[in-house]
């Protein structure tokens, strides 16, 4: 959420204000008293106009003056979850952002399963060692906005079959076993 105040100096107050050209941006709005404020819902660089008007009578003093704000976006970490891996299998996962593009990722918090690691592109790789559920916090960075986010990442058995020794066979004799 955004709030700015404007203030009017001289005249005779109390002083009243309102858009007079252009637009507040998407999401935010002025009310008399002079409080812009609300949740942006565009990014952008909007321009308007803003009169303050004072309170003398029969005729009113007026100034108009011109704003710009700059919206970004947020960054956020829009990787919902990670593909499982499995122990002793080389591992790769691109994590990713939306709202700029992080020049550095980290774990924050945490630690990714032992042998695997992050690099500052995202990429979570490597060949994992050892089976289990490891969480970590991750911190994405543009430098000027930043965003984490908590992450399991499962870390599995190999698949194998195991058989014992079979019993000597012998030709046409049916043979059964179970693995």
């Amino acid at each position: 959420s955004y709030t700015h105040t404007f203030t009017a100096v001289g005249g005779t107050a109390p002083h009243s204000f309102a858009v007079i050209a252009g637009a507040a941006p998407p999401g935010l709005s002025l009310t008399t008293g002079g409080v812009l404020s609300g949740t942006p819902t565009q990014a952008g660089s909007f321009s308007f106009y803003v009169e303050a008007v004072d309170s003398a009578t029969p005729t009113p003093s007026r100034t108009q003056v011109k704003f710009t704000i700059d919206i970004t976006t947020k960054l956020t970490i829009t990787t919902g979850s990670l593909p499982a891996a499995t122990r002793g299998v080389a591992y790769s996962a691109q994590l990713t952002a939306s709202g700029g593009t992080p020049n550095s990722w980290t774990v924050q918090s945490g630690s990714l399963p032992t042998g695997l690691s992050l690099s500052s592109s995202g990429v979570i790789s490597g060949t994992p060692t050892t089976e289990g559920s490891s969480t970590f916090t991750l911190l994405a960075s543009t430098g000027s906005k930043s965003d984490t986010k908590t992450l399991t990442l499962e870390v599995t058995r190999p698949l194998s079959v195991s058989a014992t020794s079979f019993p000597p066979l012998i030709v046409g004799k049916q043979f059964t076993a179970k693995l």
